[in-house]
């Protein structure tokens, strides 16, 4: 499945608190075969 997610930048959790969350998420979606693109 490719899911499309809009967020802020997951670069650096600088002033961004859910960084962390979306690189988990991304990372767990991606280990379970999905494609993920982060605008």
């Amino acid at each position: 499945m490719t899911i499309v997610i809009f967020g802020l930048s997951v670069s650096s959790s600088w002033g961004n608190g859910h960084a962390a969350l979306w690189r988990a998420l991304i990372a767990a979606l991606l280990t379970a075969g999905h494609r993920v693109t982060f605008f």
